[in-house]
């Protein structure tokens, strides 16, 4: 070996960790509900636009437009409260009125 390089082996084997140990990790702060009253801004997408619209409200206000909007995609989806029973197709068939 080289000397510069024993020289450095034996430095870093007899140095003391320049960065310790952390101590326990701060706990996270609990999310606080963001004022019901406070003005927002957010961007909407716009009907045949690539730029989006920046939209203002209180954040009462986007909470609402939120909830109506996931209430719309569930009953869409079939998970809204009038949800409809779908019945499976005869046997023999899949369904795409092709037999098997």
């Amino acid at each position: 070996m080289t000397p510069i390089f024993l020289a450095a082996a034996l430095l870093l084997a007899g140095a003391p960790d320049a960065n310790p140990a952390p101590g326990p990790a701060p706990a996270p702060a609990a999310k606080a509900k963001p004022d019901p009253s406070k003005l927002v801004c957010w961007n909407e997408p716009r009907p045949g636009s690539h730029m989006p619209q920046k939209v203002c409200g209180t954040q009462a206000a986007q909470d609402l437009r939120a909830e109506q909007a996931r209430a719309a995609v569930d009953q869409v989806r079939g998970r809204g409260n009038d949800q409809q029973t779908v019945m499976p197709a005869p046997r023999g068939q899949s369904g795409f009125g092709a037999p098997h």
